[in-house]
């Protein structure tokens, strides 16, 4: 891991797809530069809603810092800390379900397109997952309790509310869990 002072920062070195670690308006926040001929670069992340960029590498926020000067990090929402990594950090887990809406995993529960899932939901779901036709059939359609979505199974895939999610991915998802 490479620590930056904000003053030091060569941007011509660093790529589009470099890992981060910063504090964006005094929120802690791991992700991914990307930068642009138009605007200049962003940091993307799940934390913080900022201006928005075309690719965000798949998370649900980006962040402007113009030219990434000392001063643009200032006037852009006090970007600081920022800190270089080689790779993805060990242990952060970062799940697309699709291009707009990332898996943020917290503990106790997960957050999905602004809404929260507790640990135990996720896996009461996954417990009823379909892999191949059976002469059983498939669960009827349900709605989890605490929220108005409507959960259907199907085989190799489940729908949450008008979202598809396949097994795969749901078993992918239960398996980072942080309780």
């Amino acid at each position: 891991m490479k620590k930056e002072n904000n003053s030091e920062i060569n941007w011509e070195k660093i790529k589009s797809g470099t890992w981060f670690k910063a504090v964006i308006d005094g929120v802690k926040s791991i992700g991914r530069i990307q930068k642009t001929k138009d605007v200049g670069i962003f940091l993307c992340q799940n934390e913080v809603s900022g201006r928005r960029c075309k690719n965000k590498f798949g998370f649900a926020y980006s962040w402007t810092i113009l030219d990434g000067t000392e001063e643009n990090l200032r006037k852009c929402g006090h970007v600081r800390d920022i800190k270089f990594l080689k790779e993805k950090p060990a242990g952060y887990c970062h799940i697309l379900i699709n291009k707009e809406h990332p898996i943020i995993f917290s503990k106790g529960f997960i957050i999905h397109n602004g809404t929260k899932f507790s640990n135990e939901r996720v896996r009461k779901i996954e417990k009823m997952l379909v892999d191949r036709k059976t002469e059983k059939g498939l669960p009827e359609a349900f709605e989890l309790e605490e929220f108005s979505y409507t959960i259907s199974i199907g085989i190799k895939e489940v729908k949450i509310g008008c979202q598809y999610v396949s097994n795969k991915v749901l078993r992918e998802i239960v398996s980072n869990l942080k309780d």
